[in-house]
C-alpha cells in the first residue's frame, strides 16, 4: 500500500450533531465549525454514523457531545 503524502490529506474542524431519520431514528452528522474548515472532498457532501438499533436520543446527544468534546480534526486520506 502506498503512503499518502501530507499534501494529499485533508483536515478540517467539524462540530458533531445528532439529527433523526424520519422515523426519529437519531443519527450523528457533522459540520465545519468555519467555512475555511471544510474538507474539500465533503463540498457537496457530509460524513454521517448512523448509530445501534435502539440508541435513544439521549444517548445520541451524548455521544455526539463526547465526540466533540475529543476530536479535534476529521482527516481525509484519499
Amino acid at each position: 500500500m502506498e503512503n499518502s503524502t501530507d499534501s494529499e490529506i485533508q483536515r478540517g474542524r467539524h462540530q458533531f450533531r445528532v439529527t433523526n431519520y424520519a422515523d426519529r431514528t437519531p443519527w450523528i452528522t457533522t459540520d465545519p465549525l468555519e467555512q475555511g474548515d471544510q474538507i474539500k472532498a465533503l463540498r457537496n457532501g457530509s460524513i454521517g454514523f448512523d448509530l445501534r438499533p435502539g440508541t435513544t436520543q439521549a444517548q445520541a446527544e451524548q455521544i455526539a457531545q463526547f465526540l466533540n468534546d475529543h476530536i479535534e480534526y476529521i482527516k481525509l486520506d484519499p
